[in-house]
């Protein structure tokens, strides 16, 4: 017949219900998995075996010669010796260096102190509302006034301390307390 249709390619394809269950429940494990690498590697905590230096050199069934060095907990650490991050060993210099520096006494305290940066603000209310801020927390800290080349600054501190190690351990208190990691540096002498 000429004018009659014909049903020529309208198979329509059904799924089972077990297929659509499973490709679901993938999606929802990869989606899952892709948002925790997310997360991991934001706070840089990513497995070694994740990092796509350790992949590649796996696929190709080499191991990579460089050894890198340690890493710290945050992989800020290293933008920090960018020069375009100098300003922060301008802000920790002194202003001026005395004409005579006073003679030793042992009865003084060790000639490098350490303290916790945990801010370098522009203006002094930013600085004085930081220190609100971290205040409700637990932590305390003062606001100091500091020239560089880049003008003046308001640099937030927190504790001094006789060692480095000290310093440190402070820090790391720090971070778990506000969720950032601040500066350890020297004290002005």
């Amino acid at each position: 017949m000429v004018g009659s249709p014909k049903n020529i390619g309208t198979s329509v394809f059904r799924p089972s219900l077990f297929r659509v269950v499973l490709w679901v429940l993938i999606f929802l494990v990869w989606s899952s998995w892709m948002f925790m690498l997310g997360i991991m590697a934001g706070q840089g905590m990513i497995p070694d075996s994740l990092k796509l230096k350790n992949v590649v050199a796996a696929l190709q069934g080499i191991k990579s010669e460089t050894k890198e060095p340690p890493k710290t907990e945050h992989p800020e650490d290293a933008e920090l010796d960018d020069p375009k991050f100098g300003f922060f060993d301008d802000l920790t210099a002194p202003a001026s260096a005395p004409d005579d520096p006073p003679a030793p006494n042992e009865d003084k305290a060790p000639a490098v102190r350490y303290t916790v940066q945990l801010a370098s603000l522009e203006n002094q209310e930013n600085a004085e509302a930081f220190i609100l801020r971290i205040q409700k927390k637990g932590v305390s800290g003062a606001s100091h006034r500091v020239e560089s080349v880049n003008g003046a600054w308001y640099v937030v501190r927190s504790g001094e301390f006789d060692s480095l190690a000290e310093a440190e351990s402070f820090a790391l208190d720090i971070t778990r307390r506000l969720k950032f990691k601040p500066l350890v540096t020297k004290l002005p002498e």
